[in-house]
């Protein structure tokens, strides 16, 4: 199994085999998009730090077809919400926001 769904299973509690198939990538980082917003909106900060954790290791990983899905899966999404995306965003280092929006929106900061 890859280490990404192994490494995701653990920190979120997903069945193994639930991020298994073809597309499974992009869900996996556009639900963690959608968890990451849930959980800006109720102040659960312990599930943005497991959240921003994951996505973090994932950028940080040499794998390319895995750092652009949690570019566009991830990244752009959030970087395009205006409510809440500052309080998710604000959990990751601010030279990994800056280097996401430069490349999704070719914005400085």
């Amino acid at each position: 199994m890859a280490k990404w769904r192994v490494k995701a299973a653990e920190a979120f509690g997903f069945e193994p085999n639930k991020y298994s198939y073809a597309h499974s990538k992009k869900e996996l980082f556009a639900d963690l998009a959608v968890m990451a917003l849930s959980a800006a909106d109720e102040g659960d900060s312990e599930s943005l730090k497991r959240i921003s954790d994951f996505v973090c290791w994932a950028c940080a990983q040499t794998a390319d077809d895995l750092q652009s899905v949690v570019d566009l899966a991830f990244f752009l999404p959030l970087i395009s919400e205006q409510e809440l995306a500052g309080l998710v965003l604000n959990c990751f280092p601010a030279d990994l926001v800056a280097g996401k929006r430069h490349l999704l929106l070719g914005e400085d900061e």
